[in-house]
């Protein structure tokens, strides 16, 4: 059986199962994620997408033993999207390649945040949510806005200027300040720095507070991403369907509905702090 990229993109979780590309031929990995030696954060990193660099990476492709494993989650191969014209093949490859990086930190994401449900100090309950994680929580909050939003929010520029050069289709480059949610982060952690200071009150009031946060983090980063594969895999199914040259306009439709859900999610961040009572301007006191 064959598959598009498009098919394989979905198989990054444990509802949906977890597929990957080695040389284009596609694997479900899904019953074996646990049983792997290296750990299951390793398939699951590399689920959904094309892991045939990282195979070769660590030279599994030159080990008997595992390409005769890997034989057994075989499941079909991939189907190879091919353009006439360079100009629609480089535009397809460059739309892939994205895809897969929003797949690849899809993946990373789950597996930063997997610490939450472990223990991570000497004699802690895993279900605890210490100063110590706290921090944790607000360093994986803040490489995902810094790192990974502002990546897609570069990447996503080189493909509406990339649409504009070449095909003349009108599009603006998206700019958009996190430094919003950057002013959250840094006052929460001054305060998580300091809370051992105060009477117990206020310390449950803060770990309380600090719980229903967490939870804010995971659901809005989540779903962010989410959004954007949906967007970008609208388009890849463009792509796939070989009608390419009369779908500039979804093409671009896509890309602005990217920009659309950054800006509500950035919104969204902003109104439900405030909610859970951190309001900014009164965020250095608990």
């Amino acid at each position: 059986m064959n598959y598009y990229v498009s098919d394989v993109a979905l198989r990054n979780n444990k509802e949906n199962g977890y597929w990957i590309i080695i040389d284009n031929l596609v694997y479900d990995v899904s019953h074996f994620v646990d049983y792997h030696p290296g750990g299951n954060i390793i398939l699951m990193n590399n689920s959904g997408r094309d892991a045939t660099g990282d195979f070769m990476k660590v030279q599994h492709h030159e080990n008997l033993r595992i390409i005769r494993s890997l034989k057994k989650f075989y499941i079909g191969e991939l189907y190879q999207v091919k353009f006439d014209q360079k100009v629609f093949q480089d535009l397809y490859e460059k739309w892939l390649k994205n895809n897969f990086l929003i797949i690849e930190m899809q993946n990373t994401f789950y597996s930063d945040l997997s610490f939450i449900n472990k223990a991570n100090t000497y004699n802690e309950s895993f279900l605890e949510l210490t100063p110590h994680k706290i921090d944790l929580l607000l360093e994986t909050h803040n490489r995902f806005v810094n790192d990974y939003l502002n990546l897609i929010i570069q990447k996503i520029n080189d493909l509406k200027l990339y649409l504009t050069k070449e095909y003349n289709v009108e599009l603006k480059g998206i700019v958009i300040h996190v430094s919003m949610v950057n002013n959250i982060i840094v006052r929460i952690r001054k305060n998580n720095a300091t809370i051992g200071e105060v009477n117990v009150r206020d310390q449950l009031s803060w770990h309380n507070k600090m719980l229903v946060y967490r939870k804010l983090i995971e659901r809005n980063n989540t779903k962010l991403l989410s959004d954007i594969k949906h967007e970008m895999l609208n388009g890849l199914k463009l792509f796939e369907s070989g009608n390419i040259e009369k779908s500039y306009v979804q093409l671009a439709s896509s890309l602005n509905s990217i920009e659309t859900v950054i800006t509500k999610y950035l919104e969204k961040i902003k109104i439900e702090t405030q909610a859970i009572g951190f309001p900014l301007e009164e965020l250095q006191t608990i």
